[in-house]
């Protein structure tokens, strides 16, 4: 039996995929249609995942009733700081990550792991294939 609580979400799911199945082909109008802001926010999307309740939470703690007065500006203040926080961490974190994980793939270290690819061996030489182990 399903919740009563779920079931008008439910009731709404195959038309809320067709939507985004839609919106995903670039032969439907909507999935034709660009926003000017879609590539920052992908690009922030992951930090912002790691952030945002930290973020809402520091906002709450140090805002308290002043924000409670409006919902708009709630919104504002608390999003306003997430994407802020997870700026700061794509640009001084992730950005130098993607860097040392491109030059250690140009450089191929020995023994160094790459980002869930197998460990670069050391190349060797004929003479220590030649040695018995």
């Amino acid at each position: 039996m399903v919740d009563a609580s779920i079931a008008p979400f439910a009731a709404r799911l195959p038309s809320l995929a067709c939507l985004v199945l839609g919106c995903i082909s670039e032969h439907s109008w909507p999935g034709r249609w660009r926003l000017p802001c879609a590539h920052a926010l992908a690009t922030l999307a992951f930090s912002l995942y790691l952030t945002h309740k930290q973020v809402y939470h520091a906002i709450d703690a140090a805002m308290g009733d002043s924000l409670a007065a409006s919902s708009v500006l709630a919104f504002c203040a608390h999003n306003a700081a997430a994407l802020l926080a997870a700026a700061l961490l794509y640009c001084l974190v992730e950005r130098r990550g993607l860097r040392w994980r491109a030059w250690l793939e140009t450089h191929h270290l020995p023994a160094v792991a790459v980002a869930g690819n197998a460990a670069f061996a050391a190349p060797q030489s004929q003479a220590d294939q030649a040695q018995p182990r």
